[in-house]
C-alpha cells in the first residue's frame, strides 16, 4: 500500500505523522471562552539526544569501464563538434544545450553549433563530432536512456564520435532537469568548471583553446529528492521591497550592485544541481477555507478576543490567512476528508499539506479547549493572539499543532 505523506511545517510534526502519535481527548467539554492561561499539564522538559540515524546519505554515482577514442570538441579556436537536441526537446534539454554552449565558448572562445536531430542528415562527414543531449533519434538508435534512473539522474557515455548526456527530466508533479544536470556535471568533473556564487566572479573557468574528453561512462541519481534553497533575490527591480532596501541600508549597500548579482541568482542555483525530483506540498494548507467554510461552519476557525471567530471579510484581501480553532471536530474530519479526496483524485500525489497559514491579521485560536493542551511549563513564544495581543507572551503551542496532525493522520491513515 502506498505510504501517503501529509507534510506541516514542523520537523517533528511530521516525524509523528509517520511513525504515529497518541493524543489525549479533553476529559470534559471545555467552555467557549477566550483566555491567556495555558491550562494543559506540566509535562517533563524535553531533552535533546541525536538522532538515530536510519537512512544514511549515500552517493549514488557510478563509473564504468570505457574505451574508444578521445573525443576533441575545439581545436585551437575552430569548432569540431555539434550540440545536438530533439525537435521536442524537453526544457530541461534546451537549457541544458544553452548551458553547454555558452560555458565551452566562454572556455575556449569558440561557439559550436546547436541544430535539432531531424537536421542531422546521414550525408554527415564521419570524422564529425555530435554532442547529443536528452532523448533524441541518436540516444533511441544507441538505447542510452534515463528512464531507469531516479527523477533528475543522468548519464554521461561515449560511443563513437558521439557524447551521449542523458536525463531523467520528469519528477513527482515538478521537472527533474536531469539533462541539465548532467551536462552541469560534466563541465565540473571534467572540465574544471565551478560556480561559487551567483554572477561572473563567481564563476570560475578554465581557458583552453582546445576541448578535449576522454572516453567516459558514468551515471549519477540525486540523494536527496529535495534539494532547494528559498531564493530571496528579487528578479526584478520592480521586486525589491521594504526588506531588501533595510537590509542594504544595513549593509551600507546599494541597490544597483545587489540587483546585478540577483539576475544571475536562479542560473547559480541551478549550477549547483539544486532542485526537486519530487514534489512535496508544505506550505499554507488552509487558504480557502474562510471563504468556503466562514459562513457554514464559524466555529472551524480561532476565537478571537472580542468573543467572534471572525477572520474579516469573507473574499477579501487577508481571507487566505484565516487562523484555526485545530481542537474542532469537524474541522479534523474535514481537513481529513479532503485530504483524501486529493489522493483518490490523484493516486500519485506525494503529499498533502495540512500546514497552518501563518502571518494573518487575526490572533492563534486561544479557546479553553485548545488552551487545554498547551503545557504551562513549555518554552515561551511571543506571537498574536488577536486585536489587542498582537505581540503578547504565551508558552508555545506545539502541542496543540502535534495533536491536530495525528488526529488528522489517524484518520487518513485509515484509507
Amino acid at each position: 500500500m502506498k505510504n501517503f505523506k501529509l507534510l506541516s511545517k514542523s520537523t517533528f510534526a511530521i516525524a509523528l505523522l509517520a511513525s504515529g502519535c497518541a493524543y489525549a481527548a479533553p476529559a470534559a467539554a471545555p467552555t467557549n471562552s477566550w483566555g491567556t492561561m495555558p491550562l494543559g499539564p506540566n509535562v517533563p522538559p524535553l531533552k535533546w539526544t541525536p538522532a538515530e540515524i536510519k537512512h544514511p546519505l549515500q552517493s549514488h554515482f557510478k563509473s564504468f569501464p570505457a574505451t574508444g577514442e578521445r573525443l576533441v570538441f575545439t581545436d585551437n579556436g575552430k569548432p569540431l563538434a555539434t550540440i545536438v537536441i530533439s525537435l521536442h526537446a524537453s526544457d530541461s534539454s534546451q537549457e541544458a544545450a544553452a548551458v553547454l554552449q555558452k560555458t565551452f565558448q566562454e572556455i575556449s572562445g569558440v561557439k559550436l553549433p546547436l541544430i535539432t536531430d531531424n537536421k542531422l542528415t546521414s550525408k554527415a562527414n564521419p570524422q564529425d563530432i555530435v554532442i547529443s543531449l536528452g532523448d533524441t533519434n541518436l540516444s533511441q538508435k544507441a538505447n542510452i536512456k534515463s528512464s531507469d534512473l531516479l527523477a533528475g539522474g543522468y548519464r554521461i557515455k561515449t560511443e563513437g564520435k558521439v557524447l551521449f548526456i542523458v536525463g531523467n527530466d520528469v519528477g513527482s508533479g515538478t521537472p527533474a532537469n536531469g539533462t541539465r544536470n548532467g551536462v552541469y556535471a560534466l563541465l565540473e568533473k571534467h572540465f574544471g568548471c565551478r560556480w561559487l556564487w551567483p554572477g561572473e566572479l563567481g564563476a570560475v573557468l578554465p581557458h583552453e583553446s582546445t576541448l578535449v574528453l576522454e572516453p567516459v561512462n558514468e551515471q549519477d541519481e540525486p540523494a536527496l529528492p529535495v534539494r532547494g534553497m528559498r531564493n530571496f533575490y528579487p528578479q526584478t527591480k520592480d521586486r525589491l521591497n521594504k526588506l531588501h532596501v533595510l537590509g542594504l541600508q544595513r549593509l551600507n549597500r546599494n541597490s544597483a550592485d545587489f540587483l546585478e548579482k540577483a539576475k544571475d541568482s536562479n542560473d547559480w542555483l541551478d549550477s549547483v544541481q539544486l532542485g526537486k525530483s519530487a514534489h512535496y506540498s508544505y506550505g499554507h494548507g488552509y487558504n480557502d477555507y474562510w471563504n468556503k467554510y466562514g459562513e457554514t461552519h464559524p466555529e472551524y476557525f480561532a476565537l478571537q478576543p472580542d468573543g467572534t471567530r471572525d477572520q474579516g471579510k469573507i473574499g477579501g484581501p487577508r481571507a487566505d490567512r484565516a487562523r484555526l480553532d485545530v481542537t474542532n471536530d469537524g474541522l479534523i474530519e474535514t481537513v481529513a476528508a479532503n485530504a483524501i479526496a486529493r489522493f483518490k483524485e490523484n493516486p500519485d500525489l506525494a503529499s498533502v499539506s495540512i500546514s497552518p497559514n501563518d502571518g494573518g491579521p487575526q490572533g492563534f485560536d486561544m479557546s479553553e479547549a485548545s488552551r487545554r493542551l498547551d503545557p504551562p511549563n513549555a518554552p515561551k513564544i511571543t506571537a498574536n493572539f488577536g486585536k489587542g495581543h498582537s505581540h503578547d507572551e504565551y508558552v508555545s503551542l506545539s502541542d496543540r499543532y502535534v495533536t491536530f496532525y495525528a488526529r488528522v493522520a489517524r484518520i487518513v491513515g485509515k484509507q
